[in-house]
């Protein structure tokens, strides 16, 4: 008995150990957060911390090779816009390369290229409460896997399409919802 409450103790110390490092990041153009940019916030963050985005425009692209949230102040107050270099259209908004987990919301989204980009990895992937538009492709998925959810976003205005799923390995399950969200004057809809 002694035994089984020292592994017990020791799994509630490790438990709460693991969910104190998590920490949250906060980016403000003026200065009052802990970073001015967002990517700068990323570099800085360590694996499952949240990055809150103050009120905004970031004329930036986001590189994120690990698993963090980023959260605005909503669609309406925190804009992302990579499309500021009218002659770059091969660099998304948003690219996500490996990366296993986290979840995107709360942001205004426009880019020359793909407005959010998933490539290689993905296991808990959320995207909601964003509007995307004037992108080529809004969403871009590519070889995720696992569990995806896209809901309550507004994705218009792209030049190709609004939402691309490529799947490559079919001996998975894959549980995809796409739910709330509204698609229009986009080239076309979806595909996947």
């Amino acid at each position: 008995m002694k035994s089984f409450n020292q592994i017990i103790v020791t799994l509630c110390i490790l438990l709460f150990a693991s969910s104190a490092i998590c920490e949250t990041l906060f980016v403000d153009q003026s200065g009052a957060g802990d970073y001015i940019t967002i990517q700068e916030a990323i570099n800085e963050a360590s694996e499952g911390d949240t990055i809150q985005i103050g009120p905004g425009t970031y004329l930036e692209h986001l590189d994120v090779k690990k698993n963090v949230s980023l959260i605005g102040a909503g669609p309406n107050f925190t804009w992302l816009n990579s499309a500021s270099k009218p002659t770059d259209n091969t660099v998304s908004a948003i690219y996500i390369n490996k990366a296993l987990s986290g979840s995107i919301s709360g942001m205004r989204i426009t880019s020359n290229a793909n407005g959010i980009h998933f490539n290689a990895g993905g296991n808990n992937l959320t995207i909601r409460n964003c509007i995307i538009d004037n992108c080529q492709y809004g969403i871009y998925l590519h070889n995720i896997s696992n569990t995806l959810y896209i809901y309550n976003n507004l994705i218009v205005n792209c030049d190709k399409m609004a939402l691309h799923l490529s799947i490559y390995n079919n001996d998975r399950t894959y549980y995809y919802t796409i739910k709330g969200n509204i698609i229009a004057y986009n080239k076309e809809g979806g595909y996947i």
